[in-house]
């Protein structure tokens, strides 16, 4: 396995959107409750990010074998909306995605790591965590909170929905 980590942003995030829909698409199948097509991925997609979003994938000779996107409040994050005053000192990300064939080998550290990287560049204030769906699998919500742990993120309760926030530290140049 040799797990490379891309950035996409801005622009090209366009080109990008297809083939992370069909990603995600593949992931969603694995939750029992939830009823979405490839199409409502993309549509999702093209509408969620924008020329701010930044897109961390990691990829296995070519092949996606996991993402996490940062992006500005939204009216999909609707559970965080007291934070919407941040503007764009948060971000806010899904993610980590992992396909199951390439979890507990570290990619998930990876993302979340090249993330927090792309917000200390962007001086970004808040990186807040909104996991996708409340249907997954055990396995998969334990391991979220043990990576939340592990890079300090603080579990908080908010409109009946679990998410993750780290308030970054941003060193002046000044200093």
């Amino acid at each position: 396995m040799n797990v490379n980590y891309d950035i996409w942003a801005g622009e090209s995030i366009q080109e990008l959107i297809h083939t992370i829909a069909e990603f995600r698409f593949q992931l969603v199948t694995e939750c029992e409750d939830v009823n979405r097509s490839l199409s409502d991925e993309i549509n999702f997609l093209q509408h969620y990010f924008d020329s701010e979003s930044s897109i961390i994938v990691a990829n296995d000779c070519g092949a996606i074998v996991g993402y996490m996107a940062t992006v500005d409040y939204s009216d999909v994050h609707h559970a965080i909306s007291e934070y919407e005053h941040y503007g764009s000192d948060l971000k806010i990300s899904e993610g980590p995605f992992v396909h199951p064939s390439y979890r507990n080998m570290g990619i998930a550290k990876g993302l979340i790591q090249e993330s927090l990287t792309i917000c200390e560049i962007k001086l970004v204030s808040l990186l807040i965590i909104d996991p996708p769906l409340n249907s997954q699998p055990d396995e998969i919500i334990q391991a979220g909170e043990k990576l939340a742990h592990l890079f300090g993120f603080n579990i908080e309760h908010l409109a009946e929905k679990k998410v993750f926030k780290k308030p970054l530290v941003i060193e002046s140049a000044y200093q």
